[in-house]
Formats: C-alpha cells, structure tokens, sequence
C-alpha cells in the first residue's frame, strides 16, 4: 500500500497553496500537504481535499475511503471564492471543482491539480 495518497492544501487569506502525492499514509499527505502551502507564505492553511489512487481496488483498509486519485483546487480572483475536489480522473476533479467555486460566480479558474 506504498504512496497511494494525495492531497491539496489551501490558504484562503492569502491564496496559497500546497500539494503532495505519493505518501503512505491518509496523514502523511494531509500533514505534506499543509507544510508546503506554509512554506509557499500561506497563514491559514488546511487540507481541502485527500485523495488516493486504485493501486488497490478493493477496500483493502476497511476504510470505506473512496479511490479517487486526482484532486484539483479552483478561485476566483475577484472575489476570493474557491472549490476543491477529488474524482477519478483530473478532468472530472477540475469540474467538481470549478462548480463547487462558480456558485460565488463565473470567473474561476484551476489553480492545482494533482493525481496520484
């Protein structure tokens, strides 16, 4: 079960981010994930979606966790709304995203993705 999670980090306040894919554990990335975004100048970060990928394709951990293996962070410049989301594939991943963010508005963009 080596290096099946993933997860992005987000810093509202000040638009700054982190990600990480790859780690082991659930904690693991959530813990790489927000130590990036700070190291990118973020205050208030937090883990905004995990991830893991369907190296196992059953619930081998019992978790109940679902295999979504890409995840992708949009905002909106203008007016400081985002999205996050995970999905099985970076395409799906962006457009969870990018509906969850344009419910503020229209404006938003992709500003990470990541997949494992």
């Amino acid at each position: 079960m080596k290096g099946i999670w993933g997860a992005i980090a987000y810093s509202p306040d000040d638009a700054q981010q982190g990600f990480t894919w790859g780690a082991d554990k659930a904690d693991d990335a959530k813990r790489e994930a927000i130590d990036h975004c700070k190291d990118a100048g973020g205050k208030s970060c937090g883990v905004v979606t995990l991830f893991r990928n369907h190296r196992h394709w059953d619930d081998d951990d019992h978790s109940g966790f679902p295999y979504f293996h890409c995840s992708a962070l949009t905002r909106n410049s203008s007016n400081g709304s985002w999205g996050a989301a995970s999905a099985e594939t970076r395409a799906k991943a962006e457009e969870k995203a990018l509906q969850s963010c344009n419910k503020a508005g229209n404006d938003c963009k992709v500003v990470q993705w990541v997949c494992t």
